[in-house]
């Protein structure tokens, strides 16, 4: 349940407040909250957590994103076009939420550590043109052998 600001924004009736909140429980306590439903935390400069509030959230909204979300991040900060196909609304938007996080250099080595031998392209067969092809449904579709994810 929220409240309508003055501005037209919608602020939750219910917060966590952080005052005077140690600094090894604020982590916990934001995790705690947000997997039951937080979503507005009382923060200030005078408290003296900030940053561990920052980072507590940063944390959790990692935490809290499916492994397609990650692997799409993960190609999006590789500058690599990502195309998840989806024809359910739920996870057309969830897909979407890539951009309000960043994968840290740990993340990466994490996510590429674990996809050792994983290409973006693959190719099946060359076509006439001696252009490498995949199948689908029936129709060759060319792909980049110069793209430098494509698997040789």
């Amino acid at each position: 349940m929220t409240v309508q600001l003055y501005t037209g924004a919608a602020m939750p009736l219910i917060g966590l407040g952080l005052w005077k909140s140690k600094s090894e429980e604020v982590e916990v306590a934001i995790k705690s909250a947000l997997s039951v439903g937080y979503r507005h935390f009382d923060s200030a400069m005078v408290y003296g957590n900030e940053k561990e509030v920052g980072l507590a959230l940063k944390s959790a909204m990692k935490e809290m994103k499916t492994s397609s979300v990650l692997l799409i991040r993960f190609q999006v900060q590789r500058k690599v076009v990502a195309i998840p196909k989806s024809v359910n609304p739920g996870r057309i938007a969830e897909n979407f939420q890539v951009f309000d996080f960043t994968l840290d250099e740990q993340d990466f080595n994490t996510i590429k550590s674990s996809l050792p031998k994983w290409r973006v392209c693959v190719a099946a067969k060359k076509g006439p043109d001696n252009k490498p092809i995949v199948g689908e449904d029936g129709r060759p579709v060319p792909r980049d052998a110069d793209h430098p994810f494509y698997a040789h």
